[in-house]
């Protein structure tokens, strides 16, 4: 389903669809794909790696948005209502940065999110009912 819109999911495979609508975007897992929740799993294991490898030093991931939002997710242990909410209201824009800084405990704190890098779109999806705002 890679490139579909969610009309166009919902007009070639409106099984999916349905089952998307009820499982939640954050749960949902497509055939081959991945959920939100899988994206999270792995990057904890990517993260375990960079402070293994990299401790100390800065470190850029380049990613697309469901993978940003998943370090969001992880990083700052938000809940999953906290996390569709700001996809939905806070849009990630296409070449856009995410920042985080070492705080004093060890971890990492948020300085900036979807901080636009020249004039890229955001490429965006109103959201369907029950994801987000």
């Amino acid at each position: 389903m890679d490139g579909f819109t969610r009309k166009g999911i919902e007009a070639q495979f409106p099984e999916e669809a349905e089952r998307r609508t009820r499982l939640g975007k954050f749960y949902h897992r497509p055939a081959g794909g991945e959920s939100w929740c899988d994206v999270a799993l792995r990057i904890r294991s990517v993260l375990a790696d960079i402070r293994a490898e990299y401790d100390g030093e800065n470190v850029w991931v380049f990613s697309h948005q469901a993978t940003i939002m998943s370090f969001r997710y992880v990083l700052e242990s938000l809940d999953e209502p906290t996390l569709l909410t700001i996809d939905a209201e806070q849009p990630l824009p296409n070449c856009s940065m995410t920042s985080y800084e070492p705080d004093d405990d060890g971890g990492l704190d948020l300085i900036r999110y979807a901080a636009a890098v020249g004039d890229a779109p955001t490429t965006r999806e109103p959201p369907a009912d029950g994801e987000g705002a």
